[in-house]
C-alpha cells in the first residue's frame, strides 16, 4: 500500500483540535498508513505546548513572507504549503489540512487504503493531472471556489496547486468572496481554456456571481441565460468530473467555517432546482459535497435544456 504525507499549515490557533488533530495522524502512522506528518509554519508563532503536541513530527519554522496585503494571506498559504511539499517524500500520497481543522482518522484511512480507487483517471499525454484529486466540497455556482482547507492527491499533482502569480492579487474580496481559492486551483486549467481569462476580468470588475448580495438570485437567473457563463460552468464540470473526487460525509470533518458539513444536498437528477435560494448554505454559497450531480451532467442523465447544453459544450 502506498503511503500518504500529512502537511499541516499555517499558524496554530485552536491548540485542543490540533493536539487531537496530531495524536490521531500519529496513531495513523503507527499503523502504517502515514509516513510523515510535516508542520510547516512561521517563526516566533510555536509555545512549547504547542512544541509538545507535535513531538515525533516534522516541525518547519519558516521567515514569514512579506505581507503584500492581500486578503486571505494567500502568499503565506502558498509558501506554506510548497515549504511542506519540499519535505515530503515524492512518492507517498499528501494530505494538506489547516491548523484549525479536524479530520476524523477514519475517513483518512480509507482515502489512503482506496486511493487507487478514488484517484484513478485514464491519463492520456497532455493531461493536466495523472490521477484524480480528492477534495470535500465545490460551490456550484462559481467556478473553481473549490477548498484550499484540506485536499488530498498524488504529489505530482498536488504540486500544481500553488503559484505566485501576482496578477491574481487584486481579486482578493471581489465579486463576493472566495477568489483566494479560485487563483489557487484555476491556475494549471486557465491556459488550456483560455476563456477563463474572461471569467477572471468578470470576477475583477466585482460583476460575475455577485456573492453576498441583494441581487445574487437575480444575477444567477441572468448568468444561466447567458452564454459565456454557461461555457464557464461547462469547462469548471468538465474539469471536476476528469480531474477531481468530491467526497464528504457528516461529521468527518470540521473547521470554523459551517459549511464544511454537507447539511444542504444537491438534487442529484435535478439541474435549475439547485441553482435556487433553498439550496444555499452560509453566504448565498450554494455547495455540492459528491461526485453524483457533477457526474449526472456530465454523462446526460439530467434531461434539462441547461443541462445538456452544459453536456454539448463539455464534448465540443
Amino acid at each position: 500500500m502506498k503511503k500518504a504525507d500529512i502537511i499541516i499549515c499555517g499558524v496554530p490557533r485552536d491548540k485542543d483540535r490540533m493536539k487531537q488533530t496530531i495524536l490521531e495522524m500519529t496513531g495513523l502512522r503507527n499503523e502504517g498508513y502515514v509516513e510523515n506528518i510535516i508542520f510547516s509554519t512561521w517563526k516566533n508563532y510555536l509555545t512549547d505546548d504547542y512544541r509538545e503536541i507535535l513531538d515525533g513530527s516534522t516541525i518547519l519554522e519558516k521567515d514569514e513572507p512579506e505581507d503584500r496585503g492581500v486578503r486571505g494571506h494567500i502568499w503565506c498559504q502558498m509558501k506554506s504549503f510548497e515549504n511542506g511539499l519540499n519535505e515530503c517524500n515524492k512518492e507517498n500520497y499528501v494530505l494538506k489540512i489547516r491548523t484549525d481543522l479536524y479530520i476524523c482518522p477514519y475517513f483518512v484511512k480509507s482515502l489512503i487504503s482506496k486511493a487507487e480507487n478514488y484517484l484513478y483517471r485514464d491519463y492520456k499525454e497532455g493531461d493536466i493531472f495523472t490521477e484524480k484529486v480528492w477534495i470535500p466540497y465545490v460551490e456550484i455556482t462559481k467556478p473553481f471556489y473549490m477548498p484550499d482547507e484540506i485536499f488530498f492527491g498524488n504529489h505530482n499533482d498536488i504540486s500544481l496547486l500553488y503559484n505566485y502569480d501576482k496578477s491574481y492579487d487584486d481579486l482578493a474580496g471581489k465579486d463576493g468572496g472566495g477568489e483566494t481559492h479560485i487563483r489557487r486551483f484555476i491556475y494549471p486549467f486557465i491556459d488550456k481554456y483560455p476563456i477563463l481569462y474572461d471569467y477572471i476580468e468578470e470576477i475583477r470588475q466585482d460583476n460575475c456571481t455577485i456573492l453576498n448580495s441583494p441581487k445574487r438570485f437575480e444575477r444567477l437567473v441572468d448568468n444561466l441565460n447567458r452564454s459565456k457563463y454557461i461555457k464557464y460552468l461547462s469547462i469548471y464540470y468538465k474539469i471536476l468530473y476528469e480531474y477531481f473526487r468530491i467526497w464528504n460525509e457528516i461529521g468527518k470533518m470540521s473547521w470554523y467555517q459551517l459549511y464544511c458539513q454537507p447539511v444542504i444536498q444537491l438534487e442529484n437528477d435535478r439541474f435549475i432546482e439547485n441553482f435556487h435560494s433553498s439550496k444555499c448554505f452560509l453566504g448565498q454559497r450554494i455547495f455540492c459535497y459528491d461526485d453524483k450531480w457533477i457526474y449526472n451532467i456530465m454523462e446526460r442523465r439530467i434531461e434539462h435544456p441547461k443541462a445538456i447544453e452544459i453536456y454539448n459544450i463539455s464534448r465540443s
